[in-house]
């Protein structure tokens, strides 16, 4: 009696790194020759360096259940940073990961507000941050 095995090889599609398409202040951070160094040394480790720059929080104008806030986005300015300009946040949806420092509640999303503009700064807690982090490296089939 022969045995039939039928195997079926699930491909997922990786995103290629176009230094074009990415959030643009990751270019206000770094310059252009300090990230194809990163990228030639390891693109794992940039795409590291990219999230925590542009993926610190979410920029949103709800709140998801539980989100505790914890005041003005400019309350968690690393020493010597200048706040940026709320409605250049707004519009960017993004705010540079490396000039600030976000409290990070164990089970809760933290929030801070942006200015008088309605929109909050949606910090993940540290085991969703974790979380997305991993989708996102994979994306790239990291």
């Amino acid at each position: 009696m022969a045995a039939v095995v039928l195997c079926t090889l699930q491909l997922s599609a990786q995103k290629s790194l176009d230094l074009d398409k990415l959030n643009p202040i990751i270019f206000e951070v770094f310059d252009r020759a300090t990230i194809n160094e990163q990228i030639s040394q390891s693109t794992e480790k940039f795409l590291l360096m990219y999230y925590e720059t542009v993926h610190a929080c979410e920029i949103s104008k709800t709140l998801p259940a539980g989100t505790i806030v914890k005041g003005d986005y400019t309350q968690a300015l690393k020493s010597g940073q200048h706040a940026e300009d709320p409605q250049k946040v707004v519009e960017q949806k993004c705010l540079n990961g490396w000039s600030y420092v976000f409290e990070q509640d164990e089970n809760n999303y933290t929030a801070y507000t942006i200015g008088n503009t309605g929109y909050y700064a949606v910090v993940p807690s540290p085991q969703t941050y974790v979380r997305e982090r991993a989708e996102f490296l994979k994306q790239y089939g990291y």
